[in-house]
């Protein structure tokens, strides 16, 4: 099965935010998905990136995602992640 692709120049936006915000260096994101920092920097900096990196990356920062119906604005799926103080 093909992996979905996204559009990331608001993606790149988004996770370079949510990395500042953390205080988190690409070396610990790339550390805790399970990839080399070189991918991750290469990842980041494509003009489109796979969904299921932007979760990881979202998720290695502790971030909840949520998928949203564009009609509604109703939650359909929500992938929530625990935060343990340790790991900020």
């Amino acid at each position: 099965m093909e992996d979905k692709q996204i559009q990331t120049y608001e993606d790149r936006i988004i996770l370079k935010r949510a990395q500042k915000s953390r205080q988190v260096t690409q070396e610990m994101i790339a550390n805790r998905i399970g990839i080399k920092r070189n991918a991750l920097n290469q990842n980041m900096n494509r003009t489109r990136m796979s969904l299921d990196t932007f979760a990881k990356v979202l998720n290695a920062l502790f971030y909840d995602i949520v998928i949203v119906d564009q009609e509604t604005g109703e939650p359909m799926w929500r992938l929530y992640v625990e935060q343990e103080e340790d790991d900020i």
